[in-house]
């Protein structure tokens, strides 16, 4: 009843990080679609500072909410879904279906692990640039850097996805056994 308690506590846990990584968009917002002008190379310039702020704050909560994100990944896959699986085996209980989406659960986690590589990387090639003597390469990488967040928020809404599913089918198969 505790690790079902704490597989609970994880899975809240988890749906307020993907919130954070879906929603916190302020400074894409900030620059979407402006660079393309002369007007949005000048503001680029004219705010560089507080931009470079800005990313700099993300760039350092999301470090901590990856780290956050990925345990609480690998402690449901660990402790939940590879230890509920095999004691339904043992007690010859069919939950192929669990199996199939815990398979594709560490699929996802692999697949988060290396976009958010991709991002973490893009986003301190950012964070080099200069971006009031080169507003349009810092505005070209921060594309780069908008495109890979959007990758890792769709391998957290999968992952969550997921877990969701995974949930309904224990519930399920804790009708059954009623």
């Amino acid at each position: 009843m505790e690790q079902m308690k704490q597989a609970v506590t994880s899975l809240a846990f988890l749906m307020v990080i993907a919130g954070v990584i879906v929603g916190s968009s302020v400074v894409v917002k900030a620059l979407d679609g402006q660079a393309e002008s002369a007007n949005g190379i000048d503001a680029i310039k004219a705010n560089c500072q507080d931009i470079r702020g800005n990313l700099s704050r993300l760039h350092y909560s999301d470090a901590i909410l990856r780290v956050n994100t990925g345990q609480a990944y690998n402690d449901i896959s660990s402790r939940l879904m590879a230890r509920l699986n095999g004691r339904l085996a043992v007690n010859k209980i069919d939950a192929a279906d669990l199996v199939s989406l815990t398979s594709r659960f560490e699929k996802g986690r692999s697949l988060f692990s290396s976009r958010y590589n991709e991002y973490e990387s893009a986003l301190a090639a950012l964070l080099k640039i200069d971006c009031k003597n080169q507003p349009t390469d810092f505005y070209a990488q921060f594309n780069i850097a908008r495109d890979a967040r959007l990758k890792l928020s769709s391998s957290v809404r999968e992952l969550n996805d997921i877990i969701a599913e995974y949930g309904t089918k224990v519930e399920k198969i804790k009708e059954k056994l009623k």
